[in-house]
């Protein structure tokens, strides 16, 4: 396994490596592009990948409509179209036209 002194120098190079990305500024963004792929990865593989199928929805045999309720909406609907349609038969004066 691991000894004493494999530990140290494994924690004495993780030490030194935030120096070396501020001295190197290539190093540094390619370092925070494999972070942001990393997380990306494991939040894919993690929600989409992993997700067991007993959690999807099932989908529902017969769907009905409800007539009675349909037609209420529709009647609102005319309703609101014709209110519409009077709107813009009225007459509103030019404001910018002399008198």
């Amino acid at each position: 396994m691991f000894k004493k002194k494999d530990f140290k120098k494994i924690i004495g190079r993780l030490k030194k490596t935030p120096y070396f990305l501020v001295e190197n500024d290539f190093w540094s963004v390619l370092f925070l592009i494999f972070i942001a792929l990393f997380i990306g990865f494991f939040l894919f593989y993690k929600y989409v990948v992993l997700l067991p199928k007993e959690t999807m929805p099932k989908k529902e045999k017969n769907l009905f409509l409800d007539e009675k309720k349909f037609q209420e909406v529709l009647k609102i609907m005319k309703e609101r179209e014709r209110n519409f349609d009077q709107a813009s038969l009225k007459d509103y004066p030019n404001p910018f036209q002399k008198k």
